[in-house]
């Protein structure tokens, strides 16, 4: 009888309730995807009309702005004109021209600028002084085309009124080649009239969005490796770069999905023609909407389907429970039981009574829940003896680990006594500073100071590796420098690196494995009447800082670098002897020494090497003040520049003025 009940039970509910809820079901995904397709057929019908708006829009605004600019391009063409054949006809002191005289003399107005941008991309002089250094090379190839037609046009070319990064404000740009093509000369016109069609024509595209349901934003970018807009605050997502990109390129729509806050995202781009434009290759526009329409969809779909089944499924599951309602007790009863051994009682056994499927379940079950108390008990047993060897373990590691971190203290201690003391460095030279920051705790760099009779040499040096293994080799290269100036009485740096060289070479030839390592050096001896300074180098150059007085210009200074003999201190195959050196000195000359580390140093906003350029401006930049300043400026800007990422070198930077 019992069975019958649950043949009846399952029969009722398969045949009844589960066909009523599959209609409802599919009724309601039939009525979800006709109306998504409607809201994705009306979405696709707004981009186009957007499209086309904004596209009847610009087609008024180039012509608009075309015609204001007839006269800015006139006078420019005339102050550029004059400029290349008069003004700049010899480039010679073009770098260094004083601009803001020029403009008054030949009558520009203030409200436009001058460029001169080198061979390289890069603004080297200008009026707008926020600009100087600019490097137009770096934003993408569509400038390195654009300049090179210019140089090889050598005509007047213009631009249409774009944004100027520096202010956010409309300027408009020409260029033109000076007569060697060495450099062009590009001015910037500012315009408030420009500047008011400008902003009447974004204010138009910023209220687009309100026109439209589920569009967040709507921008129109200039068409570059570099995608740019008027005033709009909608910067171009880095990820979207290769969609916008292809768009430009291809001059087909494109689509990219970003999805934050769990709502989806899709930025729809369109290309628009750009007339008479020579840097810029077309409009971009970018169309982002949301797919909140959509959510709402699935929940109104989803309130349907719950409403429906209220009204229809309900009072038939009521009624197959009713009938059932014998049956349910003893399986309310097995899984109110199950869930009490599912906490963890496992002495609990759920009741058996009867003959019938349930039963059956119970017998099973109470079997099952031996075999897992069986189980249980013997897993507990290993897992407290396993316990109990893992921490054995743990407590073996942490010593191994302190006694390794010991060794590398004192392996810390002792490097520490191979450098020269502040106090030693102090006497042989009044105005020096050493930034020394090793990468790990001991280094592979290390700076080295030792007196003659008649000369003070001082080095900095960079040693195969960083860490333990590099301080071993630091140990090994100091002490072959010493022997070098004191046992073999070495008289110029050339000598002592040679001297070195065939000291580092007999050291480790001593082991059975080949062994390679050495070191990079930059080896400084300076008299003791400061008059004289010799050097020489193994892969690392020389920096003498300069100042110098022309009658064109006030009082500067100028870098002057001494390569380094392409060789390292150990084992080469091309050996040949090191390179002396002889530099008069004059009084004020700032030396530094350096190894790598610093311009090697991955950082700033991109994630790339400070590079050798970089390190020059900034010893440039600093070279007039007093050492400690000096040190704390070189320190804060290498910390500056890597940022959160890691220091992948050891960093050893000697400054001195004689």
């Amino acid at each position: 009888m019992a069975k019958s009940k649950t043949t009846i039970f399952r029969q009722l509910l398969i045949s009844v309730l589960v066909p009523v809820i599959l209609l409802i079901g599919l009724l309601s995904l039939i009525s979800f995807f006709n109306q998504k397709e409607q809201i994705e057929e009306t979405r696709q019908e707004s981009l186009e009309l957007i499209t086309q708006d904004i596209g009847s829009f610009l087609e008024f605004f180039d012509r608009t702005v075309l015609e204001l600019e007839k006269g800015m391009t006139e006078e420019a063409k005339a102050y550029s004109a004059y400029l290349v054949d008069s003004v700049f006809r010899d480039t010679k002191h073009i770098k260094s021209a004083n601009l803001d005289s020029i403009k008054k003399v030949i009558g520009m107005p203030s409200n436009q600028d001058i460029y001169v941008i080198d061979t390289n991309g890069v603004i080297i002089n200008t009026t707008f002084k926020k600009d100087l250094g600019l490097d137009f090379f770096e934003r993408g190839q569509y400038y390195v085309d654009h300049f090179n037609r210019i140089w090889q046009s050598q005509t007047f070319i213009e631009d249409r009124v774009s944004i100027e990064v520096a202010t956010n404000t409309p300027k408009k740009y020409t260029y033109q080649s000076t007569r060697d093509t060495n450099y062009i000369i590009e001015l910037g016109i500012y315009s408030d009239k420009a500047a008011a069609i400008v902003e009447h024509f974004v204010d138009r595209i910023n209220g687009i969005p309100d026109k439209y349901d589920g569009v967040d934003s709507v921008t129109i970018y200039f068409g570059t490796d570099e995608f740019s807009s008027y005033y709009q605050q909608h910067p171009m997502p880095q990820h979207e770069y290769a969609t916008a990109f292809e768009t430009l390129q291809n001059h087909t729509p494109g689509e990219y999905e970003d999805i934050r806050n769990d709502i989806t995202y899709t930025s729809a781009y369109r290309y628009i023609e750009m007339k008479s434009a020579h840097l810029h290759q077309g409009y971009v526009v970018r169309i982002v909407h949301n797919n909140m329409e959509e959510k709402a969809l699935v929940n109104s779909a989803f309130m349907d389907f719950g409403f429906n089944l209220l009204v229809f499924a309900l009072p038939i599951f009521i009624l197959i429970l009713w009938r059932a309602k014998v049956l349910s007790r003893p399986i309310v009863e097995l899984v109110n039981k199950t869930d009490i051994i599912r906490k963890g009682k496992l002495n609990e056994r759920v009741p058996v009574s009867g003959r019938n499927e349930i039963s059956d379940l119970g017998e099973h079950f109470n079997s099952m829940i031996e075999q897992l108390q069986d189980s249980y008990e013997s897993l507990e047993q290993k897992v407290e003896e396993r316990t109990r060897e893992l921490r054995h373990q743990k407590e073996i590691v942490e010593e191994f680990n302190q006694e390794i971190m010991d060794s590398i203290n004192y392996a810390k201690r002792i490097q520490a006594a191979i450098l020269p003391p502040d106090s030693q460095i102090k006497s042989c030279f009044e105005d020096i500073f050493v930034l020394y920051k090793p990468k790990d705790v001991v280094a592979g760099d290390f700076y080295w100071l030792e007196q003659s009779k008649d000369w003070t040499f001082i080095a900095a040096a960079d040693c195969t590796g960083h860490g333990v293994p590099g301080a071993m080799v630091s140990v090994v290269c100091n002490n072959a420098l010493n022997r070098a100036v004191r046992e073999y009485n070495a008289d110029t740096p050339g000598k002592v690196l040679d001297i070195t060289t065939d000291l580092v070479i007999e050291q480790f030839e001593k082991s059975e494995d080949e062994v390679k390592d050495g070191m990079d050096i930059s080896l400084c001896a300076i008299n003791k009447d400061r008059t004289l300074l010799k050097w020489a180098g193994a892969n690392n150059p020389l920096w003498i800082i300069r100042k110098t007085v022309s009658a064109e210009t006030e009082s500067s200074f100028e870098l002057i670098e001494v390569k380094a003999d392409k060789q390292p201190i150990g084992k080469y195959a091309d050996r040949h002897p090191f390179t002396t050196h002889e530099i008069q000195i004059e009084s004020g000359d700032f030396v530094i020494l350096s190894t790598d580390g610093f311009p090697d140093q991955f950082g700033g906003p991109k994630g790339k090497k400070l590079k050798s350029k970089a390190f020059k401006e900034l010893v440039l930049k600093i070279c007039d003040k007093d050492s400690s300043k000096q040190k704390e400026i070189l320190n804060d800007s290498f910390e500056s520049w890597r940022g959160d990422l890691e220091q992948i070198d050891d960093v050893c930077v000697i400054g001195l003025r004689l």
